[in-house]
C-alpha cells in the first residue's frame, strides 16, 4: 500500500480527524449553521456572518460551543470544516484534504449553506508517494 504524505497534517491526525468528523457531524454543522447565520452567501464578510464585533462574538461562542457539543478540540476545529466548504480550491496537494473538501462541500451543499457557485468544476489532486523519491501525480476527480 502506497502512503499519502501531507505537509501540515501527519497521518495520527488525520486518522483522529477522520473519526471525529463523522457523516452526521457534518450534517449538523451546516444543518444548525444555515438555522443559526443563513447560507454563506448571506454572510457579511468571508469568515463570519457578521461584520461588527459584538455580533461577531456571537459566531464565535456558537462555534466553541458546537465544538464542545461534537467533541472537536476548539472552535477553529469547526472553522477549518468550514473553510472547506466555502474555499474555491482547483488543486489539492493530497488525497486526505481532497476528502475533507469533498465532504465538507458535499454536505454544505445539500445542507444549503452554499449553493452551485460554491462548487468546483474539476479537482486535481496531487499524490505523492514516499517510494516515488518525490515524483507527484496528478489525478482529475
Amino acid at each position: 500500500m502506497r502512503k499519502v504524505k501531507s505537509n501540515s497534517m501527519n497521518k495520527h491526525q488525520l486518522r483522529k480527524l477522520g473519526k471525529m468528523w463523522t457523516l452526521e457531524a457534518y450534517l449538523l454543522l451546516y444543518t444548525e449553521l444555515v438555522k443559526q447565520f443563513g447560507p454563506y452567501s448571506e454572510w457579511k464578510t468571508s469568515t463570519c456572518p457578521f461584520s461588527d464585533i459584538i455580533d461577531a462574538e456571537k459566531y464565535e461562542k456558537w462555534v466553541i460551543a458546537f465544538a464542545t457539543a461534537v467533541g472537536a478540540n476548539s472552535g477553529e476545529a469547526v472553522k477549518n470544516q468550514i473553510a472547506w466548504a466555502i474555499t474555491k480550491q482547483d488543486d489539492i496537494n493530497a488525497l486526505a484534504f481532497a476528502t475533507l473538501f469533498l465532504k465538507n462541500k458535499t454536505v454544505a451543499y445539500e445542507c444549503g449553506f452554499i449553493g452551485t457557485g460554491n462548487m468546483p468544476s474539476k479537482i486535481s489532486v496531487g499524490y505523492q508517494f514516499a517510494e516515488d523519491d518525490g515524483v507527484t501525480t496528478q489525478e482529475t476527480l
